[in-house]
């Protein structure tokens, strides 16, 4: 089961993968939400952490701030290290954008991309953070 938060950003992932980097990543066949199954061996996997409390404006939420890990495998290092920055250059630029008729006023790094280990078939395994900024 996923949340409408990973609903949203696999949607629009998927659509940004196929519009501007010829499907390089799709949704539901290397592109996951939750988890990260063991084939293919090139994919990316978007997991939901709990983030920050809510920022408040006069007494109300105003907005939430989920976070959002994406672990990306590839056999390869290079190509591997290659995706995760292309994944990072993509969060980077959305701002202000409506995925699923919901808005979202940012996706932005926490952190940048960095192997985190290899995997028990010796791929590549990298980790990127960013904090989501929504209205509730």
């Amino acid at each position: 089961m996923t949340t409408q938060l990973l609903t949203d950003v696999g949607a629009y992932l998927d659509t940004v993968y196929a519009d501007s980097y010829s499907g390089k990543f799709a949704l539901g066949t290397n592109l996951f939400l939750s988890l990260m199954p063991e084939s293919p061996d090139t994919c990316m996997g978007v997991f939901e952490n709990a983030g920050v409390a809510p920022l408040y404006t006069y007494g109300a939420t105003s907005v939430t701030r989920p976070e959002l890990q994406v672990i990306i495998r590839n056999p390869s290092y290079e190509t591997g290290r290659s995706d995760a920055q292309e994944l990072f250059e993509i969060f980077v630029d959305l701002t202000e954008t409506t995925v699923n008729n919901k808005t979202y006023h940012r996706i932005e790094p926490i952190s940048l991309p960095a192997l985190t280990n290899r995997d028990a078939n010796g791929r590549a395994l990298f980790s990127m953070n960013f904090a989501v900024m929504r209205p509730i």
